[in-house]
């Protein structure tokens, strides 16, 4: 009876738009029958979806790609690419780059939380993804240890931002050094989603950025995130574009070229307003 009662709610939760009262459908069928089921995405990209987790539900249903954001990052990849996925989450990005760059192609993934870099480890193996890497570590701007304050929900969790009284201790490095330990000498694309460290991450990142052949970028800009961190999009946007950049905010499934930040569209779990910005080299 518990089973049939969890199935239902699944299948209403699958068959209705979002709604403030999903992700507590979501649970109450998890308590019933807690029991994690495998999927697969129109572009072949498989996960584990718990019901339990809200932002795996946006995974499964397809409501957490609502600007065509993913398609737009795997239009950008051609086979043999390096790719870096900052802030991997449970690796939406990470296993579309992987299936993307093809077996001559690396995928380096960064996720500091414990839990949620066991999630994306699964999901890594699950897709048959040897060509990419995963690493537990927060990217900044120095390389040491930090407190990282644990978010509500999977991929919440940010170095600057307060979600919730839990912490944990992560090692943090910079992008540049771990580039030179690992000897990876070209990156044609770095994605960014790191809750309002996204400055940092540039600053640790200067070498990659200041030399020639410099990668493509894609990060997203959430107001209230950086600004708990001190900074705000029109600081992040302008050093970016002082690198030799152009950049394109995510509209729908396409790129749209702005000379500055815009305002932001997108609400991420009914709270936060975003965007996702794609900022291209400009090639002399």
């Amino acid at each position: 009876m518990r089973y049939l009662l969890a199935d239902i709610i699944r299948r209403y939760i699958e068959m209705t738009p979002p709604h403030p009262g999903r992700g507590v459908l979501g649970k109450l069928a998890w308590k019933l029958h807690p029991e994690e089921f495998e999927h697969e995405l129109p572009t072949g990209v498989r996960i584990r979806v718990r019901l339990s987790d809200p932002v795996e539900i946006g995974y499964w249903t397809g409501t957490y790609d609502t600007d065509g954001e993913v398609a737009v990052f795997r239009s950008l990849i051609c086979q043999g690419m390096t790719v870096v996925d900052i802030g991997a989450n449970e690796g939406i990005y990470t296993l579309h780059s992987g299936l993307a760059v093809g077996s001559f192609g690396k995928v380096y993934a960064f996720e500091p939380v414990p839990d949620t870099y066991q999630r994306l480890l699964k999901h890594i193996r699950l897709n048959n993804t040897s060509n990419v890497l995963a690493f537990p570590f927060a990217l900044a701007d120095t390389e040491g240890v930090a407190t990282f304050h644990l978010g509500k929900n999977s991929g919440e969790g940010s170095l600057f931002r307060v979600d919730t009284p839990r912490t944990i201790t992560v090692r943090t490095l910079t992008l540049d050094s771990f580039l030179a330990e690992q000897r990876i000498e070209h990156v044609d694309i770095v994605k960014v989603d790191v809750e309002g460290a996204e400055m940092h991450v540039l600053r640790g990142m200067h070498g990659l950025l200041s030399r020639p052949g410099k990668p493509i970028l894609m990060l997203e800009f959430c107001p209230s995130h950086l600004h708990a961190a001190g900074f705000t999009p029109s600081q992040l946007f302008d050093a970016i574009v002082t690198y030799g950049y152009r950049g394109h905010v995510i509209r729908k499934g396409q790129l749209v070229p702005v000379e500055s930040v815009i305002e932001p569209v997108r609400s991420w779990l009914g709270s936060q307003l975003l965007d996702n910005y794609v900022f291209k080299p400009i090639r002399p």
